[in-house]
């Protein structure tokens, strides 16, 4: 097909998204099959979303074509905790009348998650709330504990996410160590700014540096002590302005601003 749409006389754009892993996408045989083929294809612009991926690509294509990085991104309006009203979605309301800080994550529950992680924080952080909101994905869920304070929900609709972020007083990445995580660049962080959530990943979130208020642990002690932190910061205004700062130097249109202007370019 990509032969086909070549002969038609239509440039191809190659997005590099994800590390190549059947724990993200199962089968790889046809992944792998556009990617071996790059040569033949020959993309007039290869784009990619972390630094690691970068690295690949440019040695995979030797100077074939342009390589640049856009990192995932936000609709910064859509999660704007400035806009977001205080309505509390009805089953969030049991927790948030627990009056304990919300430690909140949303996104597919997978293999990648660290749930070793998850119970830890549960069981020594009684007077916390973990909120989990996903699907189970692969069945990786399994590996979760009961506990009387973690909390999961299925799948959210995207338009009722800032809903629920509007009420976490902090936000959680926690992949676990690896190639998977050294590779990813998450949506939910940029969301998790606009939403102006300070948040805490693992240490191999390779894209989540360099970020106010974004905190990477090195181990499982420095989580829960990255999270204390974290809570505190949300009671402060001046940092939730700075992560909407963040969030607002990160959108997709800056993302589609960038692509545009190298397509250009190679017009040139």
């Amino acid at each position: 097909h990509l032969r086909d749409i070549r002969s038609w006389g239509y440039e191809l754009i190659y997005d590099y998204i994800d590390e190549f892993h059947e724990d993200i996408s199962g089968d790889l045989a046809l992944q792998l099959e556009v990617f071996n083929h790059l040569e033949e294809i020959k993309p007039r612009l290869a784009v990619v979303t972390a630094t690691r991926l970068e690295e690949h690509l440019k040695k995979e294509l030797m100077g074939l074509c342009p390589v640049i990085m856009a990192a995932n991104a936000v609709n910064v309006d859509h999660f704007n905790y400035q806009k977001q009203d205080d309505t509390v979605p009805a089953d969030l309301v049991k927790v948030k009348n627990t009056n304990h800080p919300i430690v909140g994550f949303y996104g597919a529950l997978a293999p990648w998650i660290d749930f070793r992680l998850i119970n830890r924080v549960a069981k020594n952080h009684p007077e916390w709330e973990v909120v989990l909101i996903g699907m189970d994905y692969n069945g990786a869920l399994a590996d979760l504990k009961p506990a009387a304070n973690i909390h999961h929900y299925d799948s959210k609709q995207y338009s009722e996410l800032a809903s629920y972020a509007k009420h976490f007083d902090c936000a959680i990445i926690p992949f676990r160590l690896g190639e998977i995580a050294k590779s990813t660049s998450p949506v939910k962080l940029f969301e998790y700014m606009a939403a102006g959530l300070p948040t805490v990943g693992t240490r191999d979130l390779l894209e989540c540096r360099g970020y106010d208020y974004i905190y990477l642990a090195e181990d499982y002690d420095d989580f829960e002590t990255k999270l204390e932190q974290a809570i505190k910061d949300h009671e402060n205004s001046a940092a939730r302005e700075r992560l909407l700062e963040q969030a607002e130097e990160n959108t997709w249109a800056k993302r589609a601003a960038t692509i545009d202007a190298k397509l250009r370019e190679l017009e040139h």
